[in-house]
């Protein structure tokens, strides 16, 4: 298959699941790098979160890639698994990074409330795939719907990183470093695209021109994401100017 035998939506959702993938891998990785240096396992949890919430947008830009140079596509199975076994991790790496500053001394007692969720939910997946995907979600052609089951947990995960991150954000908006509230914002902001761009993608009928804008909107939040932990001095500089 070429990518002439693909129509205008279907390419624009490809290239853009591209991007926003390669991208997030790329942060995610970067934030790992801080480790070695900085030798704080927050910084593992925190790039793990974002390479694992780019997971729903995987099997699509795999897919996108196998049609296009391989003739090829993903099996049912194999894209079902990519898109959704892996948002449980990034929810429990994002919690533990969100109870170890926001909430140390409630750590145990909230990540012991997710891990059971977790445990629960990724048992029920897994038993589905392999013993009825429908229950899951099937494979159309070049997209996945997905059942109740899966998009219950998906908007769970969804407001879940939503609420915890305006959480996480607040006491660094209240900070009287400057720098600080602009890492704050670049967080909140980084939380609220994402949560529009995945709802929206999820929830609403997308045209050729609201899946673009949509997709660039979720490609901004991988970079606020990064920002809003490793804000560049020059940047801080010119934008504390400004103010």
């Amino acid at each position: 298959m070429a990518i002439t035998d693909l129509n205008e939506f279907q390419i624009i959702s490809g290239t853009f699941s591209v991007i926003f993938v390669v991208i997030s891998l790329i942060i995610g990785a970067s934030i790992l790098r801080k480790y070695l240096s900085k030798k704080e396992k927050t910084f593992i949890t925190v790039g793990l979160t974002w390479i694992f919430i780019s997971s729903p947008w995987w099997p699509r830009s795999i897919d996108f890639i196998l049609r296009i140079f391989f003739d090829s596509f993903l099996s049912e199975f194999a894209y079902l698994f990519l898109g959704i076994a892996f948002i449980p991790v990034a929810l429990m790496c994002w919690i533990y990074s969100f109870c170890v500053f926001v909430y140390p001394n409630y750590k145990s007692k909230i990540l012991t409330v997710f891990i059971l969720i977790f445990i629960v939910y990724e048992f029920f997946l897994l038993l589905f795939l392999f013993t009825n995907p429908k229950l899951i979600g099937f494979v159309d052609g070049f997209y996945a719907e997905f059942s109740l089951f899966t998009i219950s947990y998906q908007f769970f995960a969804i407001i879940t990183f939503l609420i915890t991150g305006i959480l996480f954000t607040r006491e660094s908006l209240k900070s009287m470093d400057q720098r600080i509230r602009w890492k704050g914002r670049f967080l909140l902001i980084a939380f609220i695209s994402f949560t529009i761009s995945a709802l929206y993608e999820s929830a609403a009928p997308l045209t050729t021109l609201s899946l673009a804008l949509i997709r660039i909107l979720l490609i901004s939040s991988a970079l606020e994401y990064y920002l809003g932990f490793f804000l560049p001095e020059f940047i801080s500089k010119r934008l504390i100017k400004e103010t």
